[in-house]
């Protein structure tokens, strides 16, 4: 059980970088590490020196130091997960567990990540996960005015929640029903075993 008042909330998309932005929240409640930074080592782990600004100035999407490295990651991530065949969960498990850049090599100190190509198929124990153990889980499911969406999910003494993060929406924490209400892929985040300890 992971207390949602221990997770920083407070991040919003620019773009649609959901994938590793849940990625970076549940990992920065085990790390510490600024979400930016997961932003900033994916474009270090794939040598990303440079990408096409115009869909974003076109866009109005303004290109600052805040948000650089975010776009640079959204202009690579869609391309790579498209051109190798591969869910975009999968990609950031593969990041995990073979990056060399500091975010991720801290994270494999700290925590477990396990892939589940649908969770329909292991609601029990992820859900036990959930409410016994340090965990979190990124879930890719439909949102309420369609279209695909990942996000973190929890669950404290309050129920479950997740952590919204696209603009536009309610941003932060929100409180909901079960997450497991369709097929969806998701990572399980657990904290290892020898690394627990009260947070």
């Amino acid at each position: 059980m992971v207390d949602s008042e221990k997770i920083y909330s407070s991040f919003v998309q620019s773009v649609d970088s959901c994938v590793l932005a849940s990625y970076a929240i549940a990992a920065n409640y085990f790390t510490g590490i600024d979400i930016k930074i997961y932003f900033k080592a994916y474009c270090l782990h794939y040598g990303i020196k440079n990408f096409d600004r115009f869909p974003y100035l076109l866009n109005n999407i303004q290109i600052n130091n805040e948000n650089i490295y975010e776009l640079a990651y959204n202009s690579h991530f869609h391309t790579e997960y498209n051109r190798r065949n591969i869910a975009g969960l999968k990609l950031i498990e593969e990041l995990h567990n073979k990056s060399i850049q500091h975010a991720f090599l801290e994270g494999r100190k700290i925590i477990d990540i396990e892939y589940f190509a649908n969770v329909f198929n292991f609601v029990d124990v992820i859900d036990k996960k959930l409410k016994k153990d340090e965990a979190l889980l990124i879930l890719a499911f439909t949102g309420e005015r369609g279209g695909r969406h990942i996000a973190v999910f929890g669950y404290d003494k309050k129920g479950y929640y997740n952590v919204e993060t696209r603009p536009n929406n309610r941003t932060g924490i929100v409180y909901c029903d079960s997450p497991f209400k369709e097929k969806g892929d998701a990572l399980l985040v657990i904290r290892k075993k020898e690394t627990a300890h009260d947070k």
